[in-house]
């Protein structure tokens, strides 16, 4: 982690991840209203997050190991970010969106 805060871009927020840590270790992302968590990769890999702007929490876990949690800020001020959901678009619930 380099700085604390991120800029949303039009792909949401961008990580770029990688970790010399041993097999098993996570990174676990926690914002308002959602999160997750992925294995992370020894190789640089770049992450699109759907996170909103406001505090961005992450977390490096491994199987023995809790890991310590580290608070970033989400700025967003080219106004990517957008509360528009589905249910807004009058789609019914359950509806997932498709690219074909």
């Amino acid at each position: 982690m380099s700085g604390a805060a991120v800029v949303t871009n039009p792909a949401g927020v961008t990580l770029q991840v990688s970790s010399t840590g041993p097999a098993g270790t996570y990174l676990n992302l926690v914002w308002t209203g959602g999160g997750g968590g992925d294995p992370v990769p020894t190789m640089p890999a770049r992450w699109n997050l759907n996170a909103p702007p406001g505090e961005l929490q992450l977390s490096c876990p491994t199987a023995s190991v809790q890991g310590t949690t580290k608070a970033v800020t989400v700025t967003d001020p080219g106004g990517f970010w957008s509360t528009t959901t589905l249910a807004d678009l009058d789609c019914p619930p359950g509806m997932l969106p498709s690219s074909s």
